[in-house]
């Protein structure tokens, strides 16, 4: 897990469908020529069950997905530095869903 997080994250710009779209996207974009499932190796990189993946994924009981999973997942993209994991990174960034800077302190901002 990735301990150094500086980033604020506009969960509210994203519905839960829109996130767990995203959440996909970037599992995908990550793991999915390695063989193995996606959501355990996010869950491994991500140091939580892959159960709980699971439940960010559920449409059935949909559970948040926190702020400081999207700064991990967003680190492990830029990590992992492919075309596609760095142009997922760059949208994050340039959509105003990750930020590096405070915007305002209005409750849609989450720090973490």
């Amino acid at each position: 897990m990735i301990k150094n997080h500086d980033y604020y994250v506009y969960k509210r710009l994203l519905t839960h469908d829109e996130q767990k779209a995203l959440l996909i996207e970037c599992a995908k974009a990550m793991y999915e020529d390695t063989g193995h499932s996606w959501w355990r190796q996010l869950a491994k990189e991500l140091d939580i069950s892959d159960v709980t993946v699971r439940k960010f994924l559920s449409s059935a009981r949909p559970t948040s997905i926190p702020a400081g999973v999207w700064c991990d997942v967003y680190n492990l993209l830029v990590e992992h530095g492919t075309e596609k994991t760095t142009a997922i990174a760059k949208r994050m960034k340039d959509t105003g869903f990750i930020n590096d800077h405070i915007k305002d302190s209005g409750d849609d901002m989450l720090h973490w």
